[in-house]
């Protein structure tokens, strides 16, 4: 992804950056819609990543460091 550009959701509004906190993805970076949950008749579903994805030794590794410190 170029992130020079300027980037339009598929609704017409600028994204936002995000922070996943799933299992497969944690604390990888997106960009997301900001009205992505809301309650608009028709929300947009606008997805990017915008970090590379982890190596999954590093995911492994951050999620228990993630469960560590939940408990």
């Amino acid at each position: 992804m170029n992130y020079n550009r300027r980037l339009v959701c598929l609704c017409g509004t600028p994204p936002i950056l995000k922070i996943s906190w799933t299992n497969d993805n944690p604390e990888r970076r997106f960009l997301g819609c900001r009205h992505y949950g809301s309650l608009f008749l028709n929300p947009c579903k606008f997805f990017d990543w915008y970090d590379p994805e982890f190596p999954s030794q590093a995911n492994s590794v951050i999620l228990g460091l993630l469960k560590k410190t939940n408990k």
